[in-house]
């Protein structure tokens, strides 16, 4: 017995002391390393998060409420420091530079309102949207107002499509006021293109058309003589 161990060994070129008798279950299986993890004091704890942690549910009741108190707060500043209150300082120039597609006012003309009428231009939007409405009689301020106030109020629980709405409720009105007092022709382009300022540019477009108006019924009075009520 001990003769074929030594034969087998030495074929091997496996020293004698290196021959360990062992289980059967561990003679060629090998060992997995296995690492444990010791919390200490250092570490942080372990913290739950609640399952509307990183989005909140929304509550649309409470946004058309918030909504209703910032209009209702706006509303009451621009009343007082701008309703009926020139905006254009005094401008020289001569008729036929009122022709086109709403000049002299360029599209970025609100940045040239001075400190008051920026501030005018991107706080109370709607509110100087709808006076300019009631100017061009295209309707009277107090059903600007309606529609502006339940078409903002109601976006919450529209999911958007109210607002959606207005943007095509002024994109309409522009291009109202652009084929009635021939600024630029009655074409798609056009339309397109006052879709697209109310759109992505709605502050600066709603002080264009503010100022083209007051422009127009403080320097060439006739230019709104034969607006139809």
């Amino acid at each position: 017995m001990w003769a074929l161990l030594l034969t087998v060994v030495v074929a091997l070129d496996v020293s004698p002391h290196q021959v360990v008798a062992a289980p059967a279950s561990h003679a060629t299986v090998p060992t997995e390393k296995k690492t444990a993890f010791i919390k200490t004091s250092e570490d942080p704890p372990f913290v739950t998060l609640p399952a509307d942690y990183l989005m909140p549910e929304r509550d649309p009741v409470r946004e058309m409420f918030t909504e209703i108190v910032v209009l209702a707060l706006l509303g009451l500043i621009w009343s007082v420091a701008c309703m009926g209150k020139p905006r254009m300082e005094n401008w020289e120039g001569s008729k036929d530079d009122m022709k086109g597609d709403f000049a002299p006012i360029g599209l970025f003309g609100c940045f040239n309102l001075g400190f008051k009428g920026i501030c005018e231009t991107f706080c109370c939007m709607n509110f100087m949207w709808a006076e300019t409405i009631s100017k061009t009689q295209i309707a009277s301020l107090t059903t600007a107002l309606i529609v502006m106030v339940v078409l903002s109020v109601l976006h919450p629980v529209t999911m958007g499509f109210s607002m959606l709405l207005f943007i095509i409720v002024r994109a309409y009105a522009r291009t109202t006021m652009r084929t009635k007092y021939g600024q630029g022709e009655a074409s798609i382009g056009n339309t397109c293109y006052d879709v697209l300022v109310h759109m992505c540019c709605c502050f600066c477009a709603v002080g264009q058309e503010a100022m083209f108006v007051e422009m127009h019924k403080t320097h060439n009075p006739a230019f709104l003589e034969d607006i139809e009520p």
